[in-house]
């Protein structure tokens, strides 16, 4: 059973580690500079955590507990499928907003992560759930098969908005509203 110290620990190192980050690449950063951001030995962070991997991977699985969380009330609400589709992609950029600087560290980690380990929190199974719901409904057209549109609707928003938030410096909301809005525009039934 994990401790409430220890938990606090973790959250602070990885906290730490997302501050570190704005300022250092990933390779140059090391675990001595986590654990003295974080006020605990070197040894101390590595009995607790582990190594860079490990933390590089719970700041991943952070990301997608945030995305879950945030898909969650999107799924169960009663909206037609267009509109939960439309607020399932602005949510996906508010949780990419919250965590874009380790996603920017780690570009193809996250997508590595859920291709090993594909499941219900999949983001292309959640897409693919809602957009199956939205050609029953008849509010959203189908331009491929199931599978292979959740992932292209999925990669059309996540990977640009990353993109145009780190190299371009755009800001989220035009962000948001120009990859929400074309997308949405090329699977919504007129």
């Amino acid at each position: 059973m994990v401790s409430d110290t220890d938990n606090k620990l973790a959250t602070r190192a990885l906290d730490c580690v997302v501050e570190l980050l704005a300022d250092h690449e990933w390779e140059q950063l090391t675990l001595q500079q986590v654990a003295d951001r974080a006020g605990v030995t070197r040894v101390t962070l590595w009995r607790q955590l582990g190594g860079k991997d490990e933390l590089r991977d719970a700041l991943l699985h952070r990301f997608a507990e945030d995305f879950r969380a945030a898909l969650w009330p999107v799924l169960v609400q009663p909206d037609n499928g267009a509109q939960r589709l439309e607020a399932a992609l602005r949510a996906t950029c508010l949780v990419i907003d919250k965590h874009l600087v380790p996603l920017m560290a780690f570009p193809t980690r996250f997508h590595e992560l859920h291709t090993a380990h594909p499941g219900a929190d999949d983001p292309a199974t959640v897409v693919e759930r809602i957009l199956s719901d939205g050609v029953q409904d008849g509010s959203l057209r189908l331009p491929a098969d199931l599978r292979r549109s959740a992932e292209l609707v999925f990669s059309a928003v996540f990977w640009p908005y990353i993109h145009l938030r780190d190299n371009h410096h755009w800001d989220g909301e035009t962000s948001r509203e120009l990859l929400v809005g074309m997308t949405m525009r090329g699977l919504k039934v007129s």
